[in-house]
């Protein structure tokens, strides 16, 4: 009988800890929220305080070329114009024809977002997650990153999947990014993910901060995967305790 109070008592405060690691959850995901929004392919940062305003996210509407892969200076000079623009971020299976949300939508793009910055001094980071799944990063005309290989075919793309802090520079107060995206292997494709500009002090910060939180959750999510694992060892009637523990372990790939 003790046994089992221990263990429902044990329970209890792991049911309190996932609580906890919920909240912590939602309000980290606050970090960096929008305030403005890009329109038709403009975001409009003029004034924007880095220091008391923080880090913001791309979020909006940017413009989309669908089976293109453009380079600034080809966007420039032949004053090419979008018919549709995406929300990011979001899936681009929805701006692809005949498809949807739920069919793969195999293909490469380009996105374009011109910023309009604050005037400041303040060294800029941009931080992405990933990105389905692979990219090329222009920034005011010049190619500063490449994740993956950008191609237009299976046999042309590879893969990746990295977390990337760039550092870039304003030019005449303007940040004019293209982004040439190519997904051939995952059902759901294009930015698809929060991207983050911000001081870099601020962005290394966060991502330390953030790194941090991920480790924890990892190992919440590890010791909890371990205490429901004994659980249905003990008691093999309750699956749902395996079921849980396989879960628990399984969301630990993701976090790290």
């Amino acid at each position: 009988m003790k046994a089992i109070k221990s263990i429902e008592l044990l329970h209890t405060s792991i049911k309190q800890t996932t609580c906890l690691i919920l909240i912590i959850i939602i309000c980290s995901s606050c970090i960096g929220r929008t305030k403005v929004m890009a329109e038709k392919g403009v975001l409009d940062l003029r004034s924007w305080n880095w220091k008391t305003n923080g880090i913001t996210n791309l979020n909006g509407e940017w413009e989309f070329y669908w089976e293109a892969l453009y380079t600034p200076s080809l966007l420039d000079s032949a004053g090419i114009r979008p018919s549709i623009y995406a929300n990011i971020p979001g899936f681009w299976n929805s701006l692809v024809p005949g498809t949807g949300i739920f069919k793969p939508a195999f293909g490469y793009a380009t996105y374009r977002l011109k910023i309009l910055c604050p005037a400041s001094n303040e060294k800029l980071d941009l931080k992405f997650l990933t990105v389905a799944s692979s990219y090329n990063l222009f920034v005011n005309g010049k190619q500063i990153l490449q994740v993956g290989k950008v191609g237009t075919s299976r046999a042309t793309t590879t893969p990746a999947y990295i977390p990337v802090i760039v550092s870039v520079k304003p030019e005449y107060n303007q940040l004019n990014i293209v982004i040439q995206v190519a997904n051939f292997n995952y059902s759901t494709g294009g930015l698809w993910d929060f991207i983050k500009l911000g001081p870099h002090e601020q962005i290394q910060h966060f991502w330390i901060k953030r790194l941090s939180l991920d480790f924890f959750i990892a190992g919440s999510f590890f010791l909890l995967g371990i205490f429901y694992f004994v659980i249905y060892f003990f008691f093999r009637t309750k699956k749902v305790s395996l079921y849980f523990s396989i879960f628990c372990m399984l969301h630990i790939q993701k976090q790290v």
